[in-house]
């Protein structure tokens, strides 16, 4: 990080294609990236990568360490479900932007649901997503599986008992401001 362009990651052009962000807010990605680095001492791996732990991210980031499913969105952005490459962050940082399209939005909460990944949101599912939002392991289970329960029998139109993309994307449809909701900017770090 010795030259005056240690700033700018080097593919900014590839990256600026790439996402809806601004080259500006790509640089500050990668400034962010890298002193949560420096912060947590991540050293370059072999091949020359910086990793981040999920967890070192979402301690990080207060849009994700307030947030109850701050785990789970991190490690669907990560290269292995343990750790974070800059390319993972910036496409966390851009699918939660303010100019990132509806449809990937979509795409994103659907994953955040589908804890087995299996492609489609079963009762489990679900349930432990209800449990995550509530940010409880306390909460009834009897009311946690009828709100499961209902969920599936007001939006399973297949009768399949479980929810597909669409018709996941069906429910957020009812929400009309979902776009504007589903969004964070990082601002600032929580480096303490």
């Amino acid at each position: 990080m010795g030259n005056s362009n240690s700033a700018i990651p080097p593919e900014i052009e590839k990256f600026e294609a790439n996402t809806p962000l601004t080259r500006q807010e790509i640089i500050q990605a990668f400034q962010q990236f890298n002193d949560i680095a420096k912060y947590y001492r991540r050293t370059p791996h072999k091949d020359g990568t910086i990793r981040l732990l999920v967890k070192d991210v979402k301690k990080a980031v207060p849009q994700l360490s307030d947030n109850p499913l701050g785990t789970r969105i991190v490690k669907i952005f990560s290269i292995d479900g343990e750790h974070v490459e800059f390319v993972d962050y910036l496409e966390m940082v851009s699918a939660f932007s303010r100019q990132a399209d509806r449809q990937t939005k979509l795409d994103i909460a659907f994953l955040l649901y589908d804890y087995d990944n299996d492609g489609c949101l079963g009762k489990n599912d679900l349930t432990r997503a209800c449990r995550k939002m509530a940010n409880s392991k306390s909460l009834d289970k009897d009311l946690v599986e009828t709100v499961a329960d209902l969920t599936l029998r007001e939006s399973d139109l297949d009768g399949d008992h479980t929810l597909s993309k669409f018709e996941f994307e069906q429910i957020l449809a009812t929400v009309p401001n979902f776009h504007e909701l589903f969004r964070f900017e990082v601002t600032d770090l929580r480096l303490k």
